[in-house]
């Protein structure tokens, strides 16, 4: 019996190295999971760093656009003004006929919004850093706001435009004018304060316009009143 419980040791011997091996090689295929994730993790996050590049470069570009039209609008506020004024006088001094001699200024700007809509879209808006991605968020809010009152303003100086030719001006017709004219005050003070709020949300960025639109910015302002 003795010999037998001999020849039962190294079995039992075995048994816990085979244990030993096999946990060191448990080990090492978690080990090598692990680190396969880890670089994993690691190219992805290059990827995204390198795709968020990318898109902050275009999102700059078309701001870049945005930011013309928003410090363009500053820069014609006064004359805006000066020239619904004289709208109005034209309009209590005109009788039987108004005729506009003077076009008067105004702008109508893109305002575009593609770029952002493809960065949401991408999902590369998620990999941004949170400020980053608020300041993005809050300047194309003012940009979509923004298109549509100028294509709104756009529609009221049409009306304003037709009377470049002398045009039959009754009761009715002045009513409409004055109308068309508040209208215009009422958009053009609200988009000039947004312009305002607009450049100040994008400094952040630090968007550098184009070399034409900041020489256009520098130009004199022509203000013929009509």
């Amino acid at each position: 019996m003795a010999r037998m419980a001999h020849h039962l040791d190294p079995p039992e011997h075995k048994s816990v190295r085979g244990w030993g091996d096999f946990l060191k090689e448990v080990g090492t295929i978690v080990l090598g999971v692990l680190i396969a994730l880890a670089a994993d993790q690691a190219v992805d996050a290059w990827n995204w760093h390198h795709e968020v590049g990318i898109v902050e470069d275009s999102l700059n570009d078309e701001l870049a656009d945005s930011l013309f039209a928003a410090e363009e609008r500053i820069k014609i506020t006064d004359c805006q003004r000066k020239t619904l004024d004289a709208l109005d006088d034209l309009a209590d001094s005109s009788h039987g006929t108004l005729v506009i001699r003077n076009t008067p200024v105004s702008r109508n700007r893109v305002w575009g919004s593609a770029a952002w809509d493809a960065a949401v879209a991408s999902g590369a808006i998620a990999h941004m850093p949170h400020d980053t991605r608020n300041t993005y968020s809050v300047l194309f809010s003012f940009v979509r706001v923004f298109r549509d009152m100028n294509l709104r303003q756009q529609e009221l100086w049409a009306t304003i435009n037709a009377y470049r030719r002398p045009r039959p001006f009754s009761d009715t017709s002045r009513d409409r004018f004055v109308e068309t004219v508040a209208q215009l005050r009422s958009l053009t003070g609200t988009m000039n304060l947004g312009a305002k709020q607009f450049v100040e949300a994008a400094k952040p960025l630090h968007i550098a316009l184009n070399p034409s639109d900041s020489a256009a910015l520098r130009e004199e302002l022509q203000c013929p009143m009509p």
